[in-house]
Formats: structure tokens, sequence, C-alpha cells
């Protein structure tokens, strides 16, 4: 199989990456080593900020988000007793943060993916990449009896902190920060209407505490307990005691408790890894930082790589070309192979002058009709020029044919293919 960005992870994080990417004509694979039921089983975090749900838009999955997403323009901290709110909107210059649940974030790139045709290969197992400081890594991974070879451009981590990825850099090319925290957060949700329209952050001598929600019906609470604790050891009362202690009165006085639907105790910790990249091997997410899950920071902190990373490789490749005569809409100099002469998506005579950062205009286009690139030539029906492009003429020219051109760029060893 082969591809141009292979993704190791089908979190969220991996999803809205290969998302977005097929979005812009460029084919991508995502591994992912377990389930979709198990993938969509998994309880996290809800609160999305402004960056995040502008790309989940951007992906076209956001609808269900728009719709049922909690819109909130603000939070609380709680303090002696007292809670002071943080106009998040009228700080950033009208901003705010969309409640939605983290698998209902996934649910809806799932069904993003599975609309558009996207590869997202589950049960991936024993998932090992290869050769990453070459210009062609290869990822490896079996499925039952069968080792299945991926090669692709480049590999994108978005496996988490226990992953392959980060695994695989040499300890001599990558240094690690990590500090683990004496205490953790035991955190029960519950089909009950939440305490607060908006989050509160409460600050107390007993500890830590965090009042949040899914939805109107569906809360998330939070409180400190020490690394030695056990889920076995808090019954559902006596986390809500504890939670009542924490909060002010007038908050207490209006919790509604219920039956908890899950209960689990999240170690704290904090970790970077540096650099993010090793060769071909790009890391996001968990992969390369974790903090404490304060306010879902951690799934956003995830989405500005992804951010980064996916505008990165639209301007390393062209958009895609589209058929039935569009105009191509190149980022920079390019090495362009369309399958056949009716499959260009531009006239047989075209100023093609593709602006890119640093470079001057009009820097010359290759094109090459039905063409191969081999050893580093190429082979087949040929034009270079920055003008008018000449479709009958034979050639066979290097890839660096001329003094206006530097043919130690990389993206001229890269070949599109026209849409058809």
């Amino acid at each position: 199989m082969k591809t141009q960005v292979g993704i190791i992870g089908g979190g969220p994080s991996g999803l809205l990456l290969s998302q977005l990417l097929h979005l812009q004509g460029i084919d991508n694979v995502v591994l992912e080593k377990h389930s979709r039921e198990y993938v969509l089983g998994r309880i996290r975090a809800g609160v999305l900020e402004h960056g995040f749900a502008k790309l989940m838009r951007e992906a076209q999955v956001a609808d269900r988000m728009d719709r049922e997403g909690e819109i909130h323009d603000g939070f609380y901290i709680a303090h002696d007793g007292v809670k002071d709110r943080v106009d998040l909107k009228g700080l950033t210059g009208g901003n705010s943060v969309v409640v939605y649940g983290q698998t209902e974030v996934t649910r809806d790139l799932y069904a993003g993916r599975d609309k558009l045709g996207g590869i997202v290969i589950h049960n991936a197992e024993d998932v090992q990449p290869h050769d990453l400081e070459s210009d062609r890594p290869w990822l490896t991974y079996r499925q039952g009896d069968e080792i299945v070879r991926i090669d692709c451009d480049y590999v994108i981590g978005c496996d988490g902190f226990h992953g392959v990825s980060r695994k695989s850099i040499p300890k001599d090319r990558i240094t690690e920060f990590e500090r683990v925290y004496p205490f953790g957060w035991l955190g029960v949700l519950s089909r009950t209407k939440p305490v607060s329209p908006e989050l509160i952050y409460a600050r107390h001598e007993r500890g830590f505490a965090l009042c949040s929600l899914r939805s109107q019906v569906l809360s998330r609470y939070y409180v400190q307990v020490p690394l030695t604790d056990s889920v076995e050891d808090w019954s559902d009362d006596r986390f809500w005691d504890e939670l009542r202690s924490r909060l002010p009165a007038e908050v207490a006085g209006a919790l509604v408790t219920g039956e908890s639907i899950e209960k689990s105790i999240a170690p704290l910790r904090s970790f970077v890894a540096e650099p993010m990249r090793y060769g071909n091997l790009f890391l996001a997410g968990d992969a390369a930082h974790i903090v404490p899950p304060t306010g879902a920071r951690g799934l956003n902190s995830a989405a500005s790589d992804i951010y980064y990373l996916y505008h990165a490789l639209v301007d390393h490749w062209p958009r895609r070309l589209l058929a039935q005569g569009a105009r191509p809409r190149l980022e920079r100099p390019a090495l362009l192979v369309v399958d056949d002469l009716a499959a260009a998506p531009f006239p047989r005579r075209q100023r093609l002058r593709p602006p890119h950062p640093g470079h001057r205009s009009g820097l010359p286009v290759l094109v090459a009709v039905g063409a191969q690139v081999a050893g580093g030539e190429l082979r087949g029906p040929a034009f270079l020029g920055p003008c008018a492009v000449d479709w009958r003429r034979q050639a066979t020219c290097r890839l660096s044919p001329g003094p206006r051109l530097k043919s130690t760029e990389p993206h001229w060893t890269r070949t599109f293919r026209a849409a058809t």
C-alpha cells in the first residue's frame, strides 16, 4: 500500500488531521490498534476552545457540534467561599469555548471519514515505523497473521504517551522533561443537571475540585485525591459529600447528586518531548506533550499541533487540482504529473506563476504528461519553462535543469496527479 501521509493513532487528533488532509486531496491512512467501539468508549474531556471549533468546521464535521454544543463565554474560580467569574469573551475579543464531549467529537470525525471514504484501519497490531530519516519512510502493522507494509512520504504520530511513535526516536535525538504529581483526580460522570451553567474551578484546603458538564443532563465532577486511593475507596455518597465540602455554600446547596455512570482516578503528570520531529516523523498531541487535564488543555494543545501540521503539509503539496477545466492553484514551484492530456485541468497554453514566500513569481514549472520519475530523472513527454506550455515537446529532463531552479529543494522531487 502507498500513501502520502501515514497517521498512527485513530483518536481525535489523527482523525481530524486525516479529514483535513483528505479535503485538500492529500492521501492518508490512519492506523489504530483498537476497535472503533473501544475508541468511542473512552470518556475524555469536553471543552473545545475557539481554534478547535474552527478546525472542526473547516473539516466539515461541525454540524452536530454547532447544534448541540454548549457555548460558554466564561468560567468561575471558587476560593475562600466565594466565586469570581472570568469573562473569556470579553477578554479575548469575542472568543468563547464549546462544551461538547470528546466522544462526540470522535463520533463526528468517524462519520466524516466514512462519508469521504477515508481509510482508517482498526485493530492494527504491532505498528512500527521504518526508515524515518529517509525520503521514503514506511510503516508495518500486523492484521491477523499478515504483516502489511505502507509506504509514505511522512509519518505523523498521534498515538499518545504510550504509543510507538515517540519510542521510535533514538534516545540521543530527543529530550524529555517530566513531572509526576503526588496526587490524582477522582472523576465522576453522572446523569444529573449541572450545578452551574459554566465551569467552576475550586481551590480549597482539602484539595482541588472541578464542576464541569457534557450537556444539560450530563455532569462531570472531579476532586483531588492521594495516589494511594483507589476507585473502590470512594462510594458515590462519599464522593458527593467531599465535593460539597470544597464548594462555596451556595453552589453546594444547588448540587444535584445521583448514581455515577463512570468513575476513575487520573494520575497527573506534565511531560514534554522535544524536538517534535525526527526525520520525516512528526509527533502530535500526547505523543509529544501532556498537561494535567484542566479544561481539556491536552485536547486543545493537540488541536494546535494538528493546525500547524495540516497547514505545513498543504503548503508542501499543491492543493488538489480540480478537473473539468479548473485552473491550478499552486502555492510553490512544483513538479506536476498528469495521467493524460485530457485530464489536465488547465488549457494547453497557460502561463503558470505560482506564488511562494521567499521566491519571486514566474519561477519555471515542470509539467509532464504520462511521465514518471525514476532515479532523479523525469522520463516521458515534458516541458520546462515559466511561460507557455507546449504539450507536443518530447524530453527527458534532470530535476535541476537550469540556474533559476534550486535542485536541492525537496518539493521538486514530488509528483502530483490531477483529479479525475
